[in-house]
């Protein structure tokens, strides 16, 4: 009777270590997942989808960074502006014939001088639907800087943003030095 047992606990065994899935199958998957996790998420970080045309077209500002020249950009269908100005100098106005972004999200322009003070310029840089960043130089190459241009309307929103948080906050403390007692030191 104990051998009978023994054989059915034996096949019970067998039959309950059949239906589950063993460690290192476990592992296996575990590894797998991890590593598409891992994967999906460098690839988005790394290869983000490449800028269009379409998706550049709009007002962009770009601000200085180590330099004080501001531009803007004007990219339309039917006819695009670059300019460009020094702190306190007349501002330059470029005629921008036509541009292309390719699948690397690079963007090229084709300019010509419009106001009488441009002087001649080349433009590229690389494109996304948040930023442009371009690089600015002579025709020769003698000179070059680089400038993050970024959506004209969300410039102008954060400052709008700011500028309300900064007025209210002004209201706040001109109100609470109202309120509280005055102190006199003589």
């Amino acid at each position: 009777m104990m051998l009978t047992n023994s054989k059915n606990a034996s096949a019970a065994r067998t039959v309950h270590h059949t239906n589950k899935p063993s460690n290192l199958m476990h592992k296996a998957i575990v590894w797998i997942l991890l590593a598409l996790t891992v994967g999906g998420l460098c690839l988005s970080h790394l290869m983000p989808l490449p800028a269009t045309k379409e998706q550049i077209e709009g007002d962009w500002i770009g601000l200085p960074h180590d330099r004080n020249d501001f531009c803007r950009l004007v990219l339309r269908k039917n006819g695009s502006l670059f300019a460009r100005v020094f702190v306190q100098e007349e501002p330059m106005i470029y005629a921008i014939q036509s541009y292309e972004v390719d699948q690397q999200s690079r963007v090229t322009f084709r300019i010509s001088a419009a106001s009488t003070n441009a002087y001649p310029i080349r433009i590229s840089g690389n494109a996304a639907p948040h930023e442009i960043r371009i690089v600015i130089s002579s025709p020769d190459g003698g000179w070059s800087h680089e400038s993050v241009l970024y959506r004209e309307e969300t410039v102008e929103r954060m400052l709008r943003e700011l500028r309300e948080a900064m007025e209210q906050f002004e209201g706040k403390r001109k109100g609470i030095i109202k309120a509280s007692p005055s102190i006199d030191t003589k």
